[in-house]
């Protein structure tokens, strides 16, 4: 998990490589703009805003966090999903509380 100023863990990281040596032939992606084998992982856990009722925006509650991966030479970035890649432990959404 992240620090306390919200960048990434030397630990983060080590999983990170770990995840793409796993899933990537040769351990690093093609860029589908580029064509460059060239990323940068980003410092933060990035998470877009999740739906509710209506397609409200939900600002709280459940989330799927992501880190990025920039590729250097043209920008164009890959979110991977981060519980899933083991960066994140998974969190039990909260129970409903009925009245």
């Amino acid at each position: 998990m992240p620090d306390a100023t919200g960048k990434l863990t030397e630990e983060d990281y080590r999983k990170i490589h770990a995840w793409l040596g796993k899933h990537s032939p040769g351990g690093s992606a093609i860029c589908p703009v580029c064509h460059s084998p060239n990323w940068t992982i980003g410092e933060y856990l990035v998470q877009p805003i999740t739906l509710g009722a209506g397609h409200a925006l939900q600002l709280g509650g459940i989330g799927y966090p992501q880190f990025m991966l920039i590729s250097n030479p043209c920008g164009h970035t890959l979110f991977i999903n981060a519980v899933m890649a083991g960066v994140v432990i998974p969190v039990a959404p909260p129970k409903e509380q009925k009245n």
